[in-house]
């Protein structure tokens, strides 16, 4: 019962969803989950607490997400957000067992765009132990091999057992709501789909994973000013224009209006 789910929420975990399975595109998924997020969206909307905070597990979580805050109007757009930390763990995880790093040490590593095969790891201003990742790496393997690895493992884990990421996935839950609760726990940059205001040519309104941060009043806002080179800038631009176009289907399919 939705009334009963969504009464006095302050903090809305949206799992929800049918997962993906093999063979199944982007768009099938779309098709099957976005009613779910319409209707949980008019719920958060009529029954959730005035300062609801709404994070989108179930996938496509950047266009779920999407679909859930248009049909709650009533509730500002800077308390939607989609799970980006399964990605950032995935690249925390790749980028410390490829080298045999201390995985604490590493900071800093973001991933920009759509939880899909399009997103970037911004291995360019991560650190390992107070020094830049590339003066320690081979970043032709960090541009290629190590974007493809965490980008992939989606599929992996499909392809080991038949079934979405499920351990993974709830532990990246875990450190995404402590990142949204308590912001005196979270030290540098981290990766957080937020409601886009163009920021780095995003499409304004759209859901995007960027490296995100708190300000000394405690407020979450994207990291401003990051110099990117052209081959970041165009794979960015490249995973904002899938999710602009996966907004533009919400439409034609009428899942927003």
């Amino acid at each position: 019962d939705l009334k009963t789910a969504f009464d006095g929420c302050q903090l809305a975990l949206l799992v929800g969803a049918s997962p993906r399975q093999k063979g199944m595109e982007r768009s099938d998924l779309l098709r099957t989950n976005g009613a779910i997020f319409q209707s949980h969206g008019a719920a958060i909307n009529h029954y959730a607490a005035d300062d609801v905070q709404v994070l989108v597990v179930g996938n496509p979580c950047n266009t779920n997400a999407y679909i859930c805050m248009n049909h709650a109007r009533d509730v500002p757009t800077h308390r939607f957000f989609s799970m980006s930390m399964l990605d950032q763990n995935r690249a925390y995880s790749h980028l410390a067992s490829h080298y045999g790093w201390d995985i604490s040490l590493l900071e800093n590593l973001c991933v920009w765009g759509n939880h899909s095969l399009s997103m970037y790891v911004d291995y360019q201003r991560a650190q390992y132990d107070g020094k830049p990742v590339i003066d320690l790496a081979d970043t032709d393997w960090l541009a290629n091999d190590y974007q493809t690895l965490v980008a992939e493992r989606g599929s992996a884990v499909i392809q080991a057992r038949g079934a979405s990421s499920a351990a993974s996935a709830a532990n990246a839950v875990l450190d995404a709501s402590i990142m949204l609760l308590d912001s005196k726990l979270a030290y540098g940059a981290f990766s957080m789909g937020v409601c886009s205001h163009g920021e780095y040519g995003a499409k304004p309104g759209t859901i995007v994973s960027y490296p995100c941060q708190y300000d000394q009043k405690g407020n979450l806002s994207v990291v401003e000013h990051i110099d990117l080179d052209p081959v970041a800038l165009k794979r960015i631009s490249a995973s904002f224009a899938e999710i602009a176009n996966e907004a533009d289907m919400c439409r034609s399919l009428e899942l927003i209006y």
